[in-house]
């Protein structure tokens, strides 16, 4: 499901938003400074598979960045 980050959300409200999501959610904002604020609430919270996004004004995506699971990527690896 994919769901926008309300201009001016404080660290605290997107802890919960992320807290509260489930895996393959996604998340979306148009703003720098709240992608940014997304970015350290994910981390904070490590929660693995969780994406937020960052889109332009004609909802392209300008840039991404994801949670996931030190063990989930060395399977992938040495899966190669």
């Amino acid at each position: 499901m994919e769901q926008f980050i309300p201009e001016g959300s404080s660290v605290q409200s997107i802890r919960e938003m992320i807290r509260s999501a489930a895996v393959g959610e996604v998340f979306c904002c148009r703003d720098v400074e709240l992608f940014e604020t997304a970015k350290v609430a994910l981390v904070a919270e490590k929660v693995a598979g969780i994406c937020i996004q960052l889109v332009d004004d004609g909802d392209y995506v300008v840039r991404q960045v994801s949670s996931k699971r030190r063990a989930d990527q060395k399977k992938k690896r040495s899966a190669q």
